[in-house]
């Protein structure tokens, strides 16, 4: 008999090689060998199921990875899905209650009121008489997506391997964080815990309100909240009959974005205009399924990198860009610095309330995709998510943008946390050191002298060139070297012709003859390289 162990890995590979059968029917089916389109892509992913939908998912919150209209046509997967059976969904809420379902919910409604490639929501109401909503996984949807990413890890690593994809893009890397990702959202409880955590940072704010949690008939697969039934923040014509003044509330929302990003460093990562609601006066974030967390570090830097826009310091910016992107080749420091520096100037004379930022996070990425510098997980999910948010606030005011709404909470942070008494001491004590250090100057000085006076004292000089003069001297070095190797051929073909070295072609040893042969080819080549 085969040992078990044996048999599950003979099991795997044998659902490995189905599952690459199908994958490769679907390519083949969308002729994927007459080229790629973001409309193409999305399909694909669409019918490949729910792993490579939220592939697809987290592409389209990468910006800097793909052009803007891929991430736009990818942002679709986030509707397309087809839902449960419903005798399905009632199996699967009996099995993780392992009770009956007529004791726990009055009554559930067979329609669902949304589906996703990782679960389905549907209302319900409590034998108490709230209306709730309830969250259900896709059965078998964690086994699944786990044995499709290793095999997608398993052929990134092959493709890269033999050179097929692109090293710009670190396919890896991005299967890493949609797994990452994916994880976070499969564990329900982690949701739940989010949400508490979001409600504490919001706890002082009274224009806010969120979804209570029902803890008691939640799990990791389950996850009941309370039913919100206000008005969808894109309704504006609803929301004008009921006299709410559309102005206040984008100062709100983006103020209240403002504050999750650079204050508090945890933020919804997916505000569009389903995932916010209004009632009774307050904003309401609901669906915090897919949240993005700053580090301390990572949060500092993108608030200086706000500010070097904000204040078009280029040189800040590119700082920036260098200390929080990953970088996979070699920057050009002074190039990024010009395209940099080209982009704020197109903007320089526009006035943050009308400022298109969706325009400014395209040419921004455009130059960050050029350079080869990939973003970390927590800023590629926020810069994706300010762009939604800005589509949102557009709908509700022309004159209100994350910029505009940034460099007040700089000005009002400035104010609210400067302290003179601190800020003297910190004068006072820069002055104190700058001045004991400059104390140790002459001393310096002095044993400088005497090594150089020694001769122990030695210069590193480091030559930093630009991307451009390197290939030019390569180019200059690969011509070079060519031309050195047609005349030692040539010369040594002719040295060979001075002897009786047999075999002969034509009276010419075959040695020389075939070296003449190559120093002609090699002589053609540099010609035509020069005439290039």
């Amino acid at each position: 008999m085969e040992p078990p162990r044996r048999h599950h890995r003979k099991q795997r590979r044998f659902s490995q090689r189905k599952r690459l059968r199908a994958i490769m029917g679907v390519l083949k089916k969308h002729g994927i060998v007459r080229g790629l389109t973001p409309e193409k892509l999305t399909l694909i992913l669409s019918d490949l199921g729910p792993t490579f939908i939220k592939l697809g998912q987290i592409l389209s919150m990468r910006s800097d990875l793909l052009p803007q209209a891929y991430c736009d046509e990818l942002a679709k997967l986030r509707t397309i899905t087809n839902p449960m059976d419903f005798a399905e969904l009632k199996s699967i809420l009996s099995h993780e209650y392992d009770q009956d379902l007529e004791d726990i919910f009055a009554d559930i409604d067979a329609e669902p009121i949304g589906a996703a490639s990782v679960a389905q929501v549907h209302r319900a109401k409590l034998f108490t008489g709230e209306d709730v909503v309830i969250k259900v996984q896709r059965q078998g949807i964690y086994e699944t997506m786990a044995e499709d990413v290793l095999l997608l890890k398993n052929a990134a690593t092959l493709l890269k391997t033999v050179g097929v994809t692109d090293e710009q893009l670190d396919w890896r890397m991005v299967l890493d964080e949609m797994w990452h990702v994916a994880k976070q959202e499969l564990d329900f409880a982690v949701e739940a815990a989010q949400m508490l955590e979001f409600q504490r940072n919001h706890s002082d704010v009274k224009y806010l309100d969120f979804p209570r949690v029902y803890t008691q008939y939640s799990n990791t697969k389950i996850l009941v909240m309370e039913a919100i039934e206000g008005c969808n923040i894109d309704d504006t014509e609803t929301l004008k009959t009921q006299e709410y003044d559309l102005e206040e509330i984008a100062q709100k929302l983006a103020h209240n974005y403002v504050k999750q990003v650079l204050e508090d460093g945890f933020f919804h990562a997916d505000p569009h205009t389903g995932n916010i609601k209004i009632r009774d006066g307050k904003i309401i974030w609901i669906d915090l399924g897919m949240m993005g967390r700053l580090t301390p570090h990572d949060k500092e830097l993108f608030a200086a990198m706000i500010r070097s826009v904000i204040d078009n310091d280029p040189g800040k910016l590119t700082e920036g860009v260098l200390a929080l992107g990953v970088v996979s080749g070699t920057v050009d420091h002074a190039e990024l610095a010009n395209d940099l520096d080209g982009m704020l100037a197109q903007y320089v004379q526009q006035d943050f309330r009308t400022l298109d930022f969706l325009q400014l996070s395209e040419d921004l990425f455009r130059i960050i995709r050029k350079h080869q510098i990939a973003l970390p997980q927590g800023i590629s999910m926020l810069t994706r998510g300010l762009v939604t948010l800005q589509s949102v606030l557009s709908l509700l005011s022309d004159q209100i943008n994350f910029l505009s709404i940034a460099s007040r909470f700089f000005a009002d942070d400035l104010l609210k946390n400067f302290d003179p008494k601190k800020e003297l001491n910190l004068i006072l004590r820069s002055g104190y050191i700058s001045m004991k250090k400059s104390l140790d100057i002459p001393a310096q000085l002095s044993n400088t002298l005497q090594s150089l006076n020694r001769g122990r004292t030695r210069v590193k000089i480091e030559f930093t060139f630009s991307e451009n003069a390197r290939n030019q001297l390569d180019s200059i070095t690969r011509k070079l070297a060519l031309c050195v190797m047609s005349s030692m051929l040539f010369v040594g073909s002719a040295i060979l012709c001075l002897t009786d070295t047999a075999p002969k072609i034509i009276g010419i040893p075959i040695l020389a003859f075939l070296g003449y042969a190559s120093s002609l080819i090699l002589a053609g080549i540099f010609i035509r390289g020069l005439m290039k």
